[in-house]
């Protein structure tokens, strides 16, 4: 992925300041080698491009390349917010597994067995004070 950040006079959010070197270079990679490019571009105020590079068989067999532009910002936006939602699921079960050890210890130090570690793991008593963490109270 190539990036590159600028605004061009006539206010296209910087793909035409991105259109020079990089650009005519994939192209010509494309045209050698047959196989497709695909390049992003961070444009001004957030703006994230796809620019898809193929060939195709065009009039009389001449060979052509096809340049697609995609706006893939709001994609972007909408997988950074799942990244940061699954971090915050993994923080909290993680916390959550440190609650359940510390009552696990907790009960195993004052058990005189395991049948009675057991018992009162297992018991009313831990599912309630449990259950009331879970609802975020």
């Amino acid at each position: 992925m190539v990036g590159a950040r600028g605004r061009d006079p006539e206010g296209r959010n910087g793909l035409r300041s991105f259109r020079g070197q990089q650009l005519d270079d994939a192209k010509k990679t494309v045209l050698e080698t047959g196989r497709s490019e695909k390049l992003e571009v961070m444009a001004e105020g957030g703006h994230v491009f796809e620019i898809h590079i193929e060939t195709i068989s065009g009039v009389e067999g001449i060979t052509q390349v096809l340049t697609t532009v995609v706006d893939v910002t709001e994609s972007r936006r909408r997988e950074q917010a799942l990244k940061d939602l699954l971090l915050e699921v993994s923080h909290r079960s993680k916390n959550l597994l440190a609650v359940i050890q510390s009552l696990a210890g907790q009960s195993a130090r004052y058990a005189g067995s395991l049948e009675q570690f057991l018992a009162e793991f297992q018991g009313g008593s831990f599912s309630f004070k449990f259950a009331g963490s879970c609802d975020g109270s």
